[in-house]
């Protein structure tokens, strides 16, 4: 599992890579594309890990729990998680695009 002995470390260094990497790819989008529709194919692959998430947490992949504790909601919050932290990073390529654009 993404969890190790230093805890939810792992987790977050996913998703600040993740941040880091759909940050440069907004960047690359904006100032590449004039389409609105291609500027936002890091919020389509956000959406889809979102969507990931969902179907994993409500078990639609099959379900797997060990007592008390389900296993589906358990990587559906990791994966939605990690998604949330990558989906900051699309926020600041957009920012970032803006304030440059505006100058």
């Amino acid at each position: 599992m993404l969890i190790n002995e230093f805890g939810n470390i792992t987790v977050i260094g996913v998703g600040v890579l993740g941040f880091f990497m759909l940050f440069a790819l907004q960047l690359m989008c904006c100032f590449s594309f004039r389409s609105i529709a291609l500027r936002l194919v890091p919020v389509y692959m956000v959406a889809l890990s979102l969507g990931l998430a969902f179907v994993t947490y409500i078990g639609l992949m099959g379900t797997s729990s060990a007592g008390a504790i389900s296993a589906n909601g358990i990587v559906g919050a990791l994966i939605a998680f990690v998604a949330a932290i990558s989906a900051l990073g699309i926020v600041a390529g957009w920012l970032v695009w803006l304030l440059v654009r505006k100058k």
